[in-house]
């Protein structure tokens, strides 16, 4: 069903009895909708076919009452341009290949800390998942290797 998306309508919602959830288009930004679950949730989702792939992406941008229409439309906009970009595919595998902070801290713990003592290891892990992993966990990590050629 397409409708235009407004605060009230979302707030009117509600899912048929027998129903899993129920999805209500955007008429101003073509892919976006509000999905609401029998459990009550509603969530901004972004459905569309990315460019080079022949089945539809469903991406949630944003639980309805933790954002607005107007920054969900903003969102939705701006996935609407990186789908229909011709390289997204292979970007998009490029980007997921890059390690996140909770990835490098196991390489950390394989390549260096297993030299070392299991004190050591424990008290420097433990201050890792501490102090770092909560906030740093999920972002990513890209690391500069830059080679130096000396003349000797």
């Amino acid at each position: 069903m397409r409708e235009k998306l407004t605060a009230s309508l979302i707030a009117k919602l509600q899912v048929p009895e027998g129903k899993k959830l129920v999805k209500i288009h955007d008429t101003e930004v073509r892919g976006l909708c509000v999905r609401l679950m029998a459990s009550g949730l509603a969530s901004f989702v972004f459905i569309r076919r990315p460019k080079g792939s022949n089945k539809p992406k469903e991406m949630t941008i944003g639980r309805c009452g933790e954002m607005s229409v107007d920054q969900a439309r903003y969102q939705a906009r701006r996935l609407a341009v990186e789908f229909s970009a011709p390289d997204y595919l292979s970007s998009k595998a490029s980007r997921d290949a890059v390690p996140n902070f909770w990835d490098a801290v196991h390489q950390y713990d394989e390549l260096a800390l297993s030299k070392r003592s299991a004190a050591y290891r424990q008290k420097t892990l433990g201050m890792l998942r501490r102090y770092a992993i909560g906030k740093l966990g999920a972002l990513k990590v890209i690391l500069e290797i830059k080679l130096c050629q000396h003349s000797w």
